[in-house]
């Protein structure tokens, strides 16, 4: 079976054991990618196996979700995505799953089972969770697969043989609690400082910093088009340019080569929201959206303060009026009586996680080949015990075991892993 090559250019792996050739994208869009797993899916579904793969349950988006409130447009502005053009994530759907358990164990099929896991949460799954002591059946294979969907891989189990799952993004960091006073206070800014959910306190801007112009490599920003202009060469700075001279135009993104061959402008009225995209496109924004005052109740804008005001009131609406009467003052936070902010978010996911089942693990390690699949994931972390073919006892084994090593060798190649970890392996004794 073979997957059309007008989803982009291929890479070939023979996948030992299932019969079949899958043909991995590089440089997929996530639709492609699933695409991909979709038709792999149909390649891998006529074995029953039980699974070692599974749902972290954690990690469903519907307790994700409260990140962000379970405000599901918050949740698309951090992750750069146009709710109206994009379905969000079903809330059923997995961020992570867990592969446990030996590899290659009679009767299973692993991979199957993590391309199901892949294709069932339809492009929405970031990580998967590895406890292993390794074995044989597909290491490499998944590897590849994981790295060709951009999947990252964790090791992360307690003293307890219990998973860990951690969120791997942070919408807003864990509260703090700033003590209320016996008095409205004020305090004025003059530089505006990254947001800390607090208690007790709230804050606001009226002066954003200096705005610089941006320049965004391998991002688009699509729609709000004024119109598309032609460049006279491949060079996005001339776009740029196109844009800054025009009163109207926002924001801007250039399609050139290797995307398409003619160098096109597109100008913009509005600010779109930023999307990875390929090489070839450049975006930027040189005027951003009209600022309006903000009034951020449970958030303080730690430091820069160059001014403390006693208030005479318990009023936060006076605090944001003295910042707006005073120029050089960019934000403002109010600590005083009466403004207790519950706190949600963080609070509400961690009390969730607290009540669900704990996941335990057999194997506190990540091992031998699983070392392989870790090093797979496009993003790794945690401990994992390198593997090195074992030294051979027999002359007969001579030859297994030097072309097991070539093997090795020429995947870590492949993977591009890494110095460190390919420095590791090539330091592992063969007996160990």
């Amino acid at each position: 079976m073979t997957i059309p090559t007008t989803l982009g250019q291929s890479l070939y792996v023979r996948i030992g054991g299932h019969g079949a050739v899958y043909h991995f994208m590089i440089g997929m869009s996530r639709v492609a990618r699933f695409a991909a797993a979709s038709l792999m899916l149909t390649a891998s579904a006529t074995k029953a196996s039980a699974t070692d793969v599974q749902c972290i349950e954690a990690s469903k988006y519907k307790y994700l979700y409260q990140l962000f409130d379970d405000d599901r447009r918050r949740f698309a502005d951090y992750f750069g995505l146009d709710a109206d053009v994009r379905a969000l994530p079903d809330p059923e759907f997995c961020r992570a799953a867990l592969l446990s358990g030996p590899t290659g164990e009679s009767g299973k099929d692993e991979f199957g089972d993590l391309v199901r896991m892949i294709a069932r949460n339809r492009g929405w799954l970031a990580a998967i969770y590895l406890s292993s002591p390794g074995g044989s059946g597909s290491p490499f294979e998944m590897a590849f697969l994981l790295r060709k969907m951009r999947i990252k891989t964790v090791f992360a189990v307690d003293s307890d043989r219990r998973l860990v799952y951690s969120p791997d993004f942070a919408p807003t960091p864990p509260a703090l609690v700033v003590p209320p006073t016996s008095s409205a206070v004020c305090y004025l800014k003059d530089q505006i400082a990254s947001r800390s959910r607090t208690i007790n306190t709230i804050s606001g801007i009226v002066r954003p910093n200096p705005f610089e112009p941006t320049y965004e490599v391998n991002t688009d920003r699509p729609g709000a088009d004024i119109r598309s202009v032609d460049l006279p060469r491949a060079d996005g700075r001339l776009c740029q340019q196109r844009c800054q001279n025009e009163p109207r135009c926002r924001a801007w993104t250039f399609n050139g080569p290797p995307r398409i061959n003619r160098p096109v402008c597109w100008l913009k009225f509005d600010v779109p929201a930023a999307r990875d995209s390929e090489e070839g496109t450049i975006s930027g924004v040189v005027r951003p959206q009209p600022f309006k005052p903000t009034f951020e109740p449970g958030f303080d804008f730690r430091g820069n303060d160059y001014n403390r005001i006693n208030l005479s009131i318990a009023d936060p609406r006076l605090c944001q009026q003295q910042c707006q009467a005073d120029g050089r003052c960019r934000a403002w936070a109010y600590n005083g009586p009466g403004v207790p902010v519950p706190l949600t978010g963080w609070e509400r996911y961690r009390k969730t996680q607290a009540a669900l089942s704990p996941i335990n693990v057999r194997f506190a390690e990540c091992a031998s080949s699983c070392s392989f699949i870790h090093s797979g994931g496009v993003d790794r972390s945690g401990p994992v015990n390198v593997h090195r073919p074992s030294a051979a006892h027999e002359l007969s084994d001579v030859e297994d075991r030097q072309a097991a090593g070539t093997r090795v060798r020429r995947f870590f190649e492949d993977i591009d892993a890494g110095e460190h970890l390919d420095q590791m392996r090539a330091t592992t004794s063969a007996s160990s």
